[in-house]
């Protein structure tokens, strides 16, 4: 838990002092609303579909797909890094590789499904670009196999 507090608390700070840490732990103020975070992205990006799924332009199957991929993120972020705290300004390239290691080991999926859940993770962080939450999509960069 407070290794949790310091990691999100630092992560778009400049340090922490003691009136940020006690406001955080005393719940004056929620810093982590402040924060983008991966989590938060793909919620945000989910909640910008549902208009499409309501008109049908995308089915309720593929909805909770994005669903599925939401838990998905949540199951790795937990085991790789121990948070769901994850802000976009510390995602790095390497992210791609170990997801998709942990999609193919943990989940046992295979490449086409593979492909679908980094293509979705490349859309999520467009959307983040696209609102000004981080400035770069180190999803972009993957390629299919």
């Amino acid at each position: 838990e407070l290794s949790e507090i310091y990691y999100t608390l630092n992560s778009k700070r400049n340090g922490i002092n003691a009136h940020l840490l006690l406001d955080y732990v005393t719940k004056k103020r929620d810093w982590t609303n402040d924060i983008p975070n991966l989590l938060s992205c793909i919620d945000a990006y989910i909640e910008s579909r549902k208009d499409e799924l309501e008109s049908g332009l995308i089915s309720k199957i593929t909805f909770g797909r994005f669903k599925i991929r939401r838990s998905n993120t949540a199951e790795f972020l937990t085991r790789k890094y121990k948070t769901l705290y994850l802000p976009l300004v510390q995602l790095q390239p390497i992210i791609c590789t170990e997801y998709k290691t942990f999609l193919k080991t943990q989940k046992k999926y295979g490449k086409e499904v593979i492909n679908k859940d980094l293509g979705f993770m490349k859309r999520v962080l467009r959307f983040a670009v696209m609102n000004g939450w981080t400035e770069r999509n180190v999803f972009e960069s993957y390629k299919a196999e």
